[in-house]
């Protein structure tokens, strides 16, 4: 769907830009345009994302450091990810030319990680589950087409649906009255349902299980599908996204399904914070494209919060056999470290001298 003015919607032209500069496009072209594009979106993880792609692209150390301290400071002081602020901060750390600022930045979140290790399980499982209802197209769980959705139990049962669902029946009513020739109003009723489904705009949002009670139609309309994504993004329901994505990347082939992968990644590490579940999406990139830089990069940023150093190593053991050039040396100084740290490697004693 595109804006009235035929311009691609925001996210798409977000989406772009990221490409582009993974690509070569000129940095600073690509900053002002991300800029924009995250400020226009209203959204955090967008800002966040375009600093950390700005940040390892940067043609300058003080480029990247900069990029990466306001990744770290939104996701330190705004949306509660001190892992992944804490990697950012001492990438930024190791680029700046005074990081004494960083250093102090640091040790807070280190100090704060620190905190929360020390937290029972009980005391850390804050998050709510939310409550997986089905429906309102009955609970076969099979995808249907709109063709045929009429005849699911529960279509048009409206005695005991919430306004939203209500709405939602009457829309899709709507839209299986429209003709293939109203091609823009059916666009339109699509977008409006996602919007009821993603709460979008809603004082007081459950995307999660409107999401899960709709699975059922959605699920077999792509552009629905396409729509609902665009409706959570726009209000940051990082959890309701990935059943969505879930679905398109099973229904996905070739760099489509990367892409999925990559955004299914991408919202489990910096939208809720669970580098494991993330690592698991890179890693299946991997698995067909045993040389893909981005994934690879990605999966190693994972391995580094998780924060288990056999782990790590053993990751950047494998990228070492596939890695050249700076990238090579990179990941050989990283792994010197990290065996230094576990005493599985003494640094050089000091000559000694003879009188």
């Amino acid at each position: 769907m595109t804006d009235i003015d035929n311009q691609p919607p925001i996210d798409t032209t977000f989406a772009a830009w990221l490409r582009a500069l993974k690509q070569g496009a000129p940095w600073e072209d690509a900053l002002l345009a991300l800029r924009r594009c995250a400020q226009v979106m209203q959204s955090r993880k967008a800002w966040v994302r375009a600093n950390i792609v700005l940040a390892k692209t940067a043609p300058e150390k003080e480029q990247a450091a900069w990029c990466a301290q306001q990744a770290g400071e939104t996701l330190w002081g705004v949306m509660n990810r001190p892992h992944l602020a804490l990697a950012l901060f001492r990438f930024a750390a190791e680029n700046s030319s005074d990081p004494s600022d960083l250093f102090a930045l640091t040790a807070q979140v280190e100090g704060h990680i620190e905190a929360l290790d020390a937290l029972s399980p009980q005391e850390r499982a804050t998050l709510r589950q939310a409550q997986v209802i089905q429906g309102p197209w009955g609970e076969t769980g099979k995808a249907i087409s709109f063709a045929h959705a009429r005849d699911v139990e529960g279509v048009n049962a409206e005695r005991d649906n919430p306004q939203w669902l209500q709405e939602v029946n009457r829309l899709w009513n709507d839209f299986q009255s429209l003709s293939d020739e109203e091609a823009s109003t059916k666009i339109e009723v699509l977008h409006q349902m996602a919007d009821r489904i993603a709460c979008f705009g809603e004082t007081d949002p459950e995307p999660l299980e409107r999401v899960h009670r709709t699975a059922v139609l959605w699920r077999s309309q792509s552009d629905l599908r396409s729509e609902v994504l665009r409706a959570l993004r726009g209000g940051e329901h990082y959890e309701s996204m990935i059943p969505v994505l879930e679905i398109e990347e099973a229904l996905s082939e070739g760099e489509a399904k990367r892409e999925v992968l990559m955004e299914l990644g991408d919202i489990t590490r910096v939208g809720i914070d669970d580098p494991h579940k993330a690592a698991a999406y890179f890693e299946s990139i991997i698995d067909v494209d045993k040389d893909d830089r981005e994934a690879w990069g990605e999966y190693l940023e994972c391995m580094e919060e998780i924060g288990d150093q056999k782990l790590l190593l053993d990751a950047i053991s494998k990228r070492c056999a596939l890695a050249q050039g700076l990238e090579r040396r990179q990941l050989m100084r990283r792994r010197m470290e990290l065996l230094m740290e576990t005493g599985e490697l003494k640094p050089p004693s000091p000559p000694t001298t003879h009188g």
